[in-house]
């Protein structure tokens, strides 16, 4: 994938970027004089690693990804953000009608007096990249950071903003490569995980 070109070498660029951060212990890097006994103890800076931050939208959830989402909530991801976190807005509201009744995959262009006369909801959602990448402004910055959408930088969007934009703030560390992968996240991000968290998963026997 890394020589196919296009999204395909961010897919993989990403993939690597996840990985390294994945491989990532404190034990990699030189003690400092202002550590405490304890943050020098070699067993303890062995057993730290990095705080994995997942920004989703909860349309995800409701277009096949929850079970991969899921996964990732129990094995690996420490941070997750996404509209259900913050009380009861769109994504909670969301999950809430899904455990009422069987939801159905539509088509997104029918017209919304149509579906309300129906009875039907169409849910879409907002990109929590914004939070997260304020939320490490106050650590000086991400050491790893890959973004999945397929928002565009010309209507100004924080979705669409290229990473400069967040290291300009000090959201992303400057030292760091990051990537974006222009894509469908229900495609990518599967994919990403299959080659990323997912091999560092023991099966059960």
């Amino acid at each position: 994938m890394a020589t196919t070109g296009f999204q395909a070498s961010n897919l993989s660029d990403a993939i690597q970027v996840i990985n390294q951060m994945l491989d990532w212990r404190l034990v990699d890097e030189a003690v400092t004089e202002d550590c405490s006994d304890h943050e020098r103890d070699l067993e303890y800076r062995k057993s730290v690693t990095c705080r994995v931050f997942m920004g989703f939208t909860s349309n995800l959830i409701s277009f096949g990804v929850r079970d991969i989402v899921r996964f990732l909530l129990h094995h690996r991801v420490t941070f997750p953000c996404s509209e259900a976190n913050s009380s009861l807005s769109n994504g909670g509201i969301e999950d809430l009608i899904k455990c009422l009744a069987p939801t159905f995959i539509g088509d997104l262009s029918l017209p919304g007096a149509y579906l309300r006369s129906k009875g039907l909801n169409r849910i879409g959602g907002g990109l929590p990249k914004y939070h997260i990448c304020n939320a490490n402004m106050m650590r000086n910055g991400a050491d790893y950071a890959v973004f999945i959408n397929t928002a565009q930088e010309y209507d100004g969007s924080d979705s669409g903003a290229r990473s400069d934009e967040a290291v300009s703030w000090g959201k992303i560390r400057g030292s760091v490569k990051t990537v974006k992968v222009h894509c469908d996240a229900t495609i990518a991000f599967p994919l990403l995980v299959a080659e990323t968290f997912a091999t560092r998963v023991k099966p059960h026997h």
